[in-house]
């Protein structure tokens, strides 16, 4: 696999989809993850970042409030209603929120995608998958395109319904216990973003 993914120049993310895909599959459990305490803790105690733990389904599992926010209320939304995928693919608020909506979409497509790969036999993912084949004509046409995405790093630029324009740089890092879960930090790419994200933290 290594060999191949050379001679093709695969990425990261392209590789481990690569290998994924020629692993025997197995059963997954489909039990929610449980955050670490310490983890939840931390994240509610970040001074004017905003924060979040995604799990391999893409579900909201914590976050602070300059997250719900920034975003959405997440805990507010039944247990079963907290995807973020989801969010960004069938509400409206969602596309106005990010400037750059189609290539949020692509890129959470993508690693839906790779987290699949991993756990073909996972009924919550294949429910979702065929939920969103359903309602969103655009997640019918990235899911048809495999482009794997690993979570890394990278700038977002959001149009808040209240605060107006933030920059946000984010970066991800795999919880070291269960590299199941994602921790999501959001920072302010410039002082005004920050002035508007401290608001949110405080709201």
């Amino acid at each position: 696999m290594d060999a191949i993914a050379r001679v093709l120049r695969l990425d990261v993310a392209e590789r481990d989809y690569l290998v994924n895909l020629a692993r025997p599959a197995r059963h997954t459990p489909s039990e929610p993850p449980q955050v670490r305490p310490g983890i939840v803790r931390m994240i509610e105690h970040l001074d004017g970042q905003a924060a979040f733990v995604l799990g391999p389904r893409m579900e909201v599992l914590t976050g602070n409030p300059a997250m719900w926010g920034l975003l959405t209320d997440f805990p507010a939304r039944e247990a079963d209603d907290r995807n973020l995928l989801r969010w960004v693919l069938t509400e409206p608020a969602a596309r106005e929120l990010y400037v750059e909506w189609g290539q949020i979409a692509s890129d959470l497509v993508g690693v839906l995608q790779l987290e699949a790969s991993a756990r073909p036999r996972d009924p919550d993912i294949a429910a979702l998958v065929q939920e969103l084949v359903a309602a969103s004509p655009e997640f019918r046409s990235l899911w048809s395109q495999p482009r794997p995405q690993g979570r890394t790093a990278g700038v977002k630029h959001f149009r808040h319904p209240v605060l107006g324009s933030l920059t946000i740089d984010w970066e991800a890092f795999s919880v070291t216990d269960d590299n199941t879960q994602t921790l999501f930090i959001y920072t302010a790419g410039d002082e005004e973003s920050e002035a508007k994200l401290r608001q949110l933290a405080t709201a």
